[in-house]
């Protein structure tokens, strides 16, 4: 076992018996992570959340519940199919620290050639990335 090894998150559900869903996040990273949920299809289901949203799920946390799914007609049938995704931190925040200086993977006091550069032509286009 790497002593790097990813911990797991991820997003699973639960059905409460009475035909409707609860959809759970575990993280057992120790930072916050944000899981974009997005619903492929829900049938006679119905929930007060966005079809596409993104919820930040804290650290080191197991069955933290993220939204329900309820039945709309319980004598149909329902079904739903999502996907999601899970990033490492808080990707609703919009502060940073301007003066962090960050460190690059590359020798001190040597010089590199760069590439690529903000809006470049070939990648990173319309885009403030190096």
């Amino acid at each position: 076992m790497s002593l790097f090894a990813q911990k797991e998150a991820k997003i699973y559900w639960e059905e409460t018996g009475e035909g409707d869903y609860i959809l759970y996040a575990d993280n057992e990273e120790s930072c916050v992570v944000s899981a974009r949920l997005t619903y492929v299809y829900i049938n006679n289901l119905t929930t007060s959340d966005e079809k596409d949203k993104i919820y930040l799920v804290p650290a080191n946390t197991l069955r933290y519940k993220i939204t329900k799914l309820n039945i709309i007609d319980p004598s149909k049938r329902s079904s739903f199919r999502y996907t999601y995704r899970i990033r490492y931190g808080n990707s609703k925040s919009r502060e940073y620290d301007e003066d962090y200086e960050y460190h690059l993977p590359f020798q001190k006091n040597k010089s590199f050639k760069l590439s690529q550069g903000y809006f470049g032509k070939n990648t990173h286009n319309n885009k403030k990335a190096l």
